[in-house]
């Protein structure tokens, strides 16, 4: 991003609840627009920043004050204005607010009002274990104390110590667990991550060998990540799911800690939901999305947009994965509209990430209801997008498209298609054995080629591709190679292919040894 074009995406990242806020602060306190407000419009406007076409409608308004200026004075007033609503919609907003009240207090020696500050703070600090803001707070009680009970200072000093043992231990057990799922959400290939964890040898620090060590709850939840992390990239999902229930328990027996920290327990159902897919297990995966759909109706997750959008665009990605990867089409396409649906409403909140995992399941489920059109159309979409979070998952997108080339008859457009993805493969490091033989083979299909030869050309490769999918280090994604194996047994059997998905599905469950 552009320094000059930093104020532009800003106003073009809030939602319109946050652009609302901001034009009523604004106008309150002026009886006429202000210049900066109605730069503020014009910024909003516009559908893609231009310097030059931006300073031709500023200068319609005959506004004496340079643009450079008033662009500054904006950025400033949106930065103030934000947090203030930030503060409001926040834990950490209202823990400060009020450490901001125990100072404001102090200075003017109102020490009884600085006191009820500080109670009121350390609550809400000990309630959720933010313990990195207990620290200050605490420091705030000792220096009150010695106006109001000096024998319970040496107390307050003990606890002080003790949170900021909790702090270490809690910013340790995180640094290893970010560890783990830095090597994990890298993009390489799985046979790479997996020698990658084994080298690190991260699992066999004592932190990560004895959840007794962990001192609050936030370290716990880290200590159970790391081995969701680990176990994911090995493909053990049922000692997955074991940890994310393990969180869920702890959340559960938490109800201060996760009434302020919403995001932890709702993570923690996504991830069991994620699990329970990959172990095929349909029962359990309704069980738990219906758990996360019931979230919207209870306090705090009706409380905020930005939660909710994560509630629905997961309830509704993981529903159409639920569909998709069993090979019940018809079910997948039932939902696709309120999908769409989803997706466009909650647009402004919802991440780079999630919506490429979205689109994903989108295509495949277009793919496997023979709606290529539609499904060439969300992988075009993907293939756009300039997002920095891409990587392994884009490469499963540019595979698909080279499939879906091919079934619209494009054999003609393949190569350019081949040539860009192998381009892609290769730089992120993200092409695995069967990709290659996919691409190579593929290259060679002729248009001319007869029922017979395309027969033979689909066996053989079947043939090369399918004793990959037996090595675990190769197979990161089982459901990603029983498309694909199921596609190329339709091709060389002339059937639908969702009838052969559908049998292999049922043929062939993942196991928790998988």
């Amino acid at each position: 991003m552009k320094k000059n074009e930093a104020l532009y995406h800003l106003i073009k990242s809030l939602n319109k609840t946050e652009k609302r806020y901001i034009t009523l602060q604004i106008s309150s306190q002026k009886s006429t627009p202000p210049i900066y407000l109605k730069l503020f419009y014009l910024l909003d406007k516009m559908k893609s920043y231009s310097e030059q076409g931006l300073k031709k409608e500023y200068d319609k308004l005959n506004e004496n004050t340079p643009l450079a200026r008033v662009k500054r004075y904006l950025y400033h007033q949106l930065k103030k204005i934000l947090l203030a609503y930030q503060m409001d919609n926040s834990i950490y907003g209202k823990i400060l607010i009020e450490l901001h009240a125990v100072e404001f207090f102090y200075n003017k020696n109102l020490y009884d009002l600085s006191w009820d500050a500080v109670v009121k703070a350390k609550k809400l600090a000990i309630d959720s274990e933010k313990n990195e803001i207990l620290i200050d707070i605490l420091r705030w009680e000792r220096v009150l104390l010695a106006f109001q009970a000096p024998k319970e200072k040496e107390a307050t000093q003990k606890e002080y110590k003790r949170t900021i043992a909790k702090v270490n231990n809690e910013y340790d057990t995180f640094v290893l667990s970010d560890q783990v799922y830095d090597i994990i959400t890298s993009g390489e290939a799985s046979k790479v991550r997996i020698e990658k964890l084994q080298k690190a040898k991260l699992l066999d620090d004592p932190l990560l060998k004895d959840i007794n060590l962990a001192q609050s709850v936030r370290a716990k939840l880290h200590f159970h990540n790391a081995y969701f992390f680990y176990h994911q990239t090995l493909g053990n999902y049922a000692l997955c799911c074991q940890a994310t229930k393990n969180n869920i328990a702890l959340l559960e027996n938490s109800p201060k800690y996760t009434y302020h920290n919403p995001r932890s327990y709702l993570n923690s159902l996504i991830n069991l939901i994620v699990s329970q897919l990959e172990l095929n297990n349909p029962e359990e995966t309704t069980k738990t999305l219906n758990k996360l759909k019931q979230l919207e109706k209870t306090a705090p997750y009706n409380k905020s947009k930005h939660i909710l959008a994560i509630i629905n665009a997961y309830y509704y990605e993981l529903s159409n994965i639920l569909y998709v990867y069993n090979g019940h089409f018809k079910e997948a396409k039932a939902i696709r509209n309120i999908s769409e649906k989803t997706l466009d409403t909650y647009k402004e909140y919802i991440k780079p990430y999630q919506k490429m995992y979205f689109q994903q399941i989108l295509a495949l489920g277009c793919f496997g209801s023979d709606d290529f059109k539609e499904a060439l159309n969300w992988t075009n979409k993907m293939l756009n997008e300039k997002s920095a979070f891409v990587g392994g998952v884009k490469s499963q997108f540019y595979m698909l498209n080279i499939i879906i080339h091919f079934e619209l008859g494009n054999i003609d457009y393949l190569p350019h298609c081949i040539k860009i993805a192998q381009q892609y493969l290769k730089k992120t490091n993200t092409i695995s054995k069967s990709d290659l033989l996919l691409l190579k083979h593929l290259n060679k299909i002729k248009k001319t080629a007869t029922k017979e030869e395309i027969k033979k050309f689909f066996q053989k490769l079947l043939f090369e591709i399918e004793p990959l999918t037996k090595n675990p280090q190769e197979n990161f994604s089982y459901r990603n190679y029983e498309f694909t194996i199921s596609w190329l047994i339709a091709k060389r059997d002339n059937r639908k292919f969702e009838h052969v998905f559908r049998e292999r599905i049922a043929e062939n469950p993942i196991h928790a040894d998988r």
